[in-house]
């Protein structure tokens, strides 16, 4: 089944906020599905998996547990990255933006496979940014990614001036960086991390981290040339910057295809949250009586 953005930006809404994802957080989260089903071909599929454990969005359960000028720390307690990633990516640019770098440690948190999304919109604001998540053995997340993504993952993507779309590697595996970020070190540099990105860790520890750098045109360049040379070397997942782009305008253009018996589940699931039309309903919404 074929479907346009707009198509998915209803129902996946619609999926969500049945789901009990707070209205405000909904617009944010639909992106992130979008992202995990034009790059990966999974979000229909994990929103659907997931949605039956069910997922928790609990706003309360969220904590900051520790934080400085570059660095901080969120037990996310359980919840799902669809409602805890947008506000870390937040802060994190904020601190990027004072500070000229900003690391984020993330423990508890559910749903990782769609966190990659936050590297693509670290990027639009004009940061370079890598993202790392383990899931925790046998847990309900490492067995819906195991099927359809990786239970672990790096993620570098670099914003390059001048071009449509930025220069995105990754490795299907939390990289070196994963253990040393979670492990309390925040003093990395992007140069670091670009090498330490691409060197799969020996024993992940679960959770996620997030490091933003707000760092001049040419030393993207600079690191963008690092960070190619070894991804070939190494064999990594690479799409250039115009083919990003590319992708995006597809699309926008085409749609997103998706499998027949798993849109239908989660449609139906979606339709729970509509509300039945009725003289009453369409009065409640300003309509003419």
């Amino acid at each position: 089944m074929r479907l346009s953005l707009l198509e998915t930006s209803f129902w996946y809404g619609n999926a969500l906020r049945a789901a009990g994802l707070p209205t405000g957080a909904v617009g944010a989260a639909v992106k992130m599905v979008q992202w995990a089903e034009a790059y990966h071909g999974m979000g229909t599929a994990y929103l659907e998996r997931r949605r039956r454990a069910p997922m928790s969005f609990e706003p309360t359960m969220l904590r900051l547990t520790d934080e400085g000028a570059t660095a901080f720390s969120v037990d996310a307690g359980g919840q799902s990255a669809l409602l805890a990633g947008p506000g870390i990516l937040d802060l994190a640019t904020a601190k990027a933006r004072d500070a000229g770098r900003a690391t984020a440690r993330v423990t508890g948190l559910r749903d990782l496979g769609f966190l990659g999304q936050l590297a693509e919109r670290a990027v639009e604001r004009g940061l370079a940014v890598f993202v790392t998540f383990q899931a925790a053995p046998g847990s309900g997340d490492a067995e819906a990614l195991a099927g359809l993504y990786s239970q672990g993952r790096g993620i570098a993507a670099l914003p390059l001036e001048g071009e449509d779309g930025p220069l995105w590697v990754e490795l299907p595996a939390a990289p070196a960086a994963h253990s040393r970020l979670m492990a309390g070190e925040a003093a990395l540099a992007a140069e670091d991390l670009a090498t330490l990105a691409l060197a799969a860790a020996e024993t992940p520890a679960p959770g996620a981290t997030l490091a933003c750098f707000a760092l001049p045109p040419d030393d993207c360049v600079e690191l963008a040339v690092v960070l190619q040379t070894a991804a070939e070397a190494a064999g990594a997942f690479m799409i250039r910057s115009c083919e990003t782009a590319s992708l995006w305008r597809t699309v926008t253009v085409r749609g997103l295809v998706v499998a027949d018996e798993t849109w239908d589940s989660l449609a139906r699931y979606a339709l729970t949250a509509v509300v039945p039309s009725s003289q009453g309903s369409r009065a409640q919404a300003g309509a003419d009586r």
